[in-house]
This record gives structure tokens, C-alpha cells and sequence, in this order.
């Protein structure tokens, strides 16, 4: 059966990087065996997404805002073509609020990355790490730098964040039982859109 096709966004991509966060169930060593991909979730402060960024949008110059305009910006823009060109759809809100087992919010914000390849680490003095193989535990920082991508899927338009580049800071390594718990697992932003970024799209990451 023939793949659906694509819509053709001219929203344009965006390359951003990332505020401090804390990982949830994050796998950057090898791919995770219940998503299928690199990557994980990030939790984030409430200022922390009110860090001002840097973002570059489509081939244009560097600029600064928000994180969380950048985020919530883009997702409008993408939801206004849509709805321009006639499509009725809901917003897949990217930033989430995180909560907890018991269903309360921890005054936290998730957001979740992914990348069919493995990115390039970078280690807390900014040299890389090729042969990184730490599983990370939650409460792990870094900042990652993302390349964001619309989609529009079965009456949702949402963005697609791809890790291409993890500058760990605070790595506590995961050491016994089972990384993730499948319950736990939130893989929702997998199939959406699996196409990769070509390199001459990235940057590299300047943190």
C-alpha cells in the first residue's frame, strides 16, 4: 500500500537550541526498544521556557526569542495554513504539562525529541563524545539543539522535534534493571513524520 502523501507545509523548519531541561526516559546510547528511536523527553521550568534562544528559521539569519514562543509560535503558524487552505484540525500541543503517577502536575513542562540516527554528544567541555554508550537516568541535564518540523496527521497538526546534537551537563548514569517501563513510556510523536533533515539543513550546534 502506497505511503499517504505529504502535505507541503510553507511553514518554514526551524533549527533551535534547547534551554537547560532534565531527561525523562531518555536514550541517546542506542534506540530505545519500545519507540524505535534515539531521543526521549525533556522537562523544563516555567522559566526555563521563557529563556530567550537562539532559532534560525529556514535558510534565514540567526535570531533570538523565547523557547517557548519559538515553540508555540511555529505550531500557530502551522495550524493558520491549515486552516487557511480549508483543513479543519486540532493543535498537538508540543509542551505538555509534566505529571506525575498520580496524576498531579509537578510544575514541570515535557516536550518529547527523537532522531532515527544517533546524535552527536557533546560532552559538558564541548568536546565530542563518538563512542557514547551511558545509559542516562531521569533528572540527567543537558540542552540539545533541535531541528523542528511540521506535521499534519490524521486531523492534527503538530511539530516534530529532532535531537541532532545533546550537550550533556549533568549525566547521572543509569545502572541497574530495566530502563523504561512501557507503561511509563510516552512515544506519540513516533510516525508522525520519519523524514531525516539533510546535513546542509543543520547547523552545527553552537551552545
Amino acid at each position: 500500500m502506497a505511503k499517504p502523501k505529504q502535505y507541503q507545509f510553507t511553514t518554514q523548519p526551524r533549527v533551535v537550541v534547547t534551554p537547560i531541561a532534565e531527561t525523562l526516559f531518555m536514550s541517546l546510547a542506542e534506540i530505545n526498544e519500545i519507540s524505535g528511536v534515539f531521543g526521549g523527553k525533556l522537562l523544563f521550568t516555567n522559566e526555563a521556557l521563557d529563556t530567550t534562544v537562539k532559532v534560525k528559521i529556514g535558510k534565514g539569519k540567526e535570531t533570538r526569542s523565547t523557547f517557548r514562543d519559538v515553540i508555540d509560535g511555529m505550531l500557530d503558524e502551522a495550524y493558520q495554513e491549515l486552516t487557511n487552505d480549508g483543513k479543519k484540525v486540532t493543535k498537538a500541543e508540543k509542551i505538555k504539562e509534566n505529571i506525575d503517577r498520580e496524576g498531579n502536575g509537578t510544575g514541570k513542562y515535557e516536550m518529547t525529541i527523537k532522531n532515527m540516527e544517533q546524535p552527536r554528544i557533546l560532552n559538558k567541555d564541548r568536546t565530542v563524545d563518538a563512542n557514547f554508550t551511558t545509559k542516562i537516568s531521569n533528572g540527567s541535564t543537558m540542552k540539545a539543539q533541535l531541528y523542528l518540523k511540521p506535521y499534519t496527521m490524521q486531523g492534527k497538526v503538530g511539530i516534530t522535534a529532532y535531537v541532532n546534537t545533546a550537550l550533556l551537563l549533568d549525566v547521572i548514569e543509569y545502572s541497574s534493571g530495566d530502563m523504561f517501563d512501557e507503561d511509563d513510556f510516552d512515544g506519540t510523536s513516533v510516525g508522525f513524520d520519519d523524514v531525516e533533515p539533510t546535513q546542509d539543513q543543520l547547523d552545527k550546534a553552537d551552545f
